[in-house]
């Protein structure tokens, strides 16, 4: 076991195992993403009866893995490349909420797009309505796409995007984990949003340039306007 990885165990233990601190803020964040994702009884709740967590003794692939042997019983695994972060216990904070997010998100049992999934719980934890805090407020650059927002790489351009449907469309987050809860087709993008989701995407591209689908759409008449102007010139000179 490396050195970091030793003192990773310490630390935890110290500040969060001793005194059960880990499992409050778990329970904490539960309660949190529960109430957000699941409201009132009109939502198909996800089973979650038991959360078990894990220091790992190796890095993960992410700060935190969530594994799971039964549909309700899940693992939260902490990686010790969590001591590498400046604040670490802003990072193991930020981790765990991400974990718990993910329980208690439907994801198509498995087959919903995993960058759609990252985004969801980067939305979730980052948004100051959800937790009250941003896990990161910087600025990030739109998707170089316009068609597919939801599929980017970056988890924080998805989320971007999510944040931009749900103030459009109110509930979007949560009518897209209800539509989760079974197998995965993009079309249920369209359907949580109600309208095309493609739609949304160009006017969330256009909108961080504050550009208008209406400007586009009226500057591409008018060039064509002028276009025909030019053709008409033509043959008129042609004709003399």
């Amino acid at each position: 076991m490396k050195p970091t990885q030793t003192l990773f165990r310490r630390s935890v233990s110290l500040f969060y195992m001793s005194n059960d601190e880990a499992m409050r803020i778990v329970i904490k964040a539960s309660e949190i993403v529960e109430n957000f994702l699941y409201p009132n009884d009109m939502y198909n709740k996800k089973k979650a009866n038991s959360v078990t967590l894990n220091l790992t003794s190796r890095n993960l692939t992410a700060p935190v893995v969530v594994d799971s042997s039964k549909d309700d019983e899940f693992v939260l695994h902490l990686s010790p490349s969590i001591m590498e972060e400046q604040n670490f216990r802003h990072a193991i904070l930020l981790a765990l909420h991400q974990g718990v997010a993910r329980i208690w998100l439907w994801d198509s049992k498995g087959n919903a797009l995993h960058n759609l999934i990252n985004g969801i719980v980067e939305y979730i934890t980052s948004n100051s309505s959800v937790f009250g805090t941003k896990s990161n407020p910087n600025k990030v650059e739109p998707s170089a796409s316009t068609t597919t927002c939801w599929k980017h790489d970056d988890t924080k351009v998805v989320a971007e995007f999510l944040n931009y449907g749900e103030h459009s469309r109110p509930g979007f987050i949560r009518r897209l984990n209800q539509a989760m809860r079974d197998g995965w087709l993009e079309g249920k993008l369209d359907i949580a949003l109600g309208m095309p989701v493609q739609n949304l995407c160009t006017r969330h591209y256009y909108s961080k340039y504050n550009f208008s689908t209406h400007w586009i759409i009226s500057s591409s008449i008018g060039i064509l306007q002028q276009f025909f102007i030019w053709i008409r010139l033509v043959i008129q000179h042609d004709h003399m």
